[in-house]
């Protein structure tokens, strides 16, 4: 893998119906699907669902008091490739995806590294986390759009 990653944490096991929506919205999305690899726009791309590893959620331990609550499962996407189209595209995804399942996105890094905009550095939804920002549904949407927007490779 040569691109941008980025996770999705969920208040709740992912159920049939979720996965269903998930699944099909990458369908919608997509000119190819082939199991978990997906092409938008020419661009491949992956998704997973559960733990990266085992005991991931575990180590959040103490999260649920940024949150009011423990992330019970986890959504991996990520690109191949790494032009800004790509963590664009990968940014939307993240957002539709974040969408369907009320989460809240697990950027990776600290935001401050990609940006010095306080308007984002300081939103209500950006918190920090054992060195790992997370940011709100509401506070990524307002990340996506800025010029300064990347996602981590």
């Amino acid at each position: 893998m040569g691109g941008p990653t980025v996770g999705i944490l969920i208040r709740k096991k992912i159920d049939t119906r979720a996965h269903a929506v998930i699944e099909n919205h990458i369908r919608e999305v997509s000119s190819e699907v082939e199991d978990r690899n997906f092409w938008i726009e020419g661009r491949p791309f992956s998704h997973s669902f559960g733990e990266e590893y085992a005991g991931m959620l575990d180590e959040l331990r103490g999260i649920d008091s940024k949150l009011g609550w423990h992330p019970a499962d986890f959504i991996g996407l990520s690109a191949f490739c790494k032009d800004q189209k790509d963590h664009d595209l990968l940014g939307r995804l993240a957002m539709e995806t974040g969408d369907f399942v009320s989460g809240v996105i697990d950027y990776g890094d600290k935001i401050s590294h990609y940006t010095s905009d306080t308007d984002i550095l300081k939103h209500e939804g950006v918190f920090e986390f054992d060195g790992t920002s997370f940011l709100t549904l509401p506070a990524f949407r307002k990340w996506l759009p800025h010029p300064d927007f990347r996602m981590v490779k």
